[in-house]
């Protein structure tokens, strides 16, 4: 990672370009899952900054994007296991509601996520 200083509020020059490799690059799981908006991730790690003139390699920006991809992922799959045995243990409303996860569902396993990815 490179740090340097612009002016204020002005997006890093490195960051500006396509640092995020193409799908012909990089295979993900499957070519219909959507990914990851580079701007989305770009504020993501600028937000973490105390210094907001900080720049990012594209190579740094590419390892983030696969951590944030693997976080979300492995957040989904731990909810949804946790639905489902909340299903076998009859503490869900209707067999509907077990393929769709909610907020709360989300919530409950976050403690342990984050612990585990720190």
């Amino acid at each position: 990672m490179s740090i340097s200083s612009e002016t204020p509020h002005d997006p890093p020059d490195n960051t500006t370009s396509k640092a995020l490799p193409s799908k012909d690059q990089t295979p993900t799981q499957s070519d219909s899952t959507p990914s990851i908006p580079q701007p989305l991730l770009l504020r993501l790690i600028h937000e973490g900054f105390a210094d907001k003139n900080t720049k990012i390699d594209k190579q740094a920006i590419q390892v983030f994007h696969k951590y944030v991809e693997v976080f979300v992922r492995e957040a989904i799959a731990r909810t949804r296991a946790e639905k489902e045995e909340a299903a076998e243990r009859g503490e869900v409303a209707t067999q509907s509601d077990v393929g769709w996860l909610e907020v709360e569902d989300l919530e409950k396993v976050a403690p342990g996520l984050v612990l585990d990815f720190l």
